[in-house]
């Protein structure tokens, strides 16, 4: 009886702490820059050399990639730095500096430059669909097997 109320005691004065297994959820958004062309030697400077690159913003849950957040657009980056771009939209809305920086990175056109590697554009989605027909069709499998019942067998004599 001693232990009883010595253990009772013990949970009242230290108080109860009950502690639900929880799945901690990881998501939220990151800012992506990839390289599309390298520009050539007249472009560069103290700095180093440029390329235009295509930042966007992807949501991700469990860092996997959702959807873009944001439209995206063409920026120059330093290839020594990778935290640093410039925000080149206004000078591309130019048409003699947009033909002129184009024709320099060896591409036709600036819908080139917006691209996105595959797996940001459709891997993520791809992958979470999957895992979601997945669990769909284990739910709909366990459901009709619990639905049979089985038959008795008549014993032989």
């Amino acid at each position: 009886m001693k232990k009883i109320v010595l253990l009772f005691a013990m949970l009242i004065a230290f108080g109860v702490n009950q502690s639900y297994a929880k799945i901690p959820v990881v998501y939220g958004t990151h800012e992506k820059i990839n390289e599309i062309a390298k520009l050539p030697s007249d472009y560069d400077d103290e700095d180093g050399s440029y390329s235009l690159a295509y930042k966007y913003t992807m949501a991700h849950l469990f860092w996997i990639p959702l959807w873009q957040t944001d439209e995206g657009k063409v920026v120059a980056i330093n290839q020594g730095d990778d935290e640093t771009w410039y925000d080149i939209d206004d000078a591309l809305r130019q048409d003699d500096f947009r033909k002129e920086i184009l024709s320099d990175a060896g591409v036709k056109d600036i819908a080139e430059l917006e691209q996105m590697p595959f797996w940001d554009a459709w891997g993520g989605k791809l992958l979470v669909g999957g895992i979601l027909l997945v669990i769909i069709l284990g739910v709909v499998k366990g459901r009709s097997g619990k639905d049979e019942k089985a038959e008795p067998v008549a014993e032989k004599e």
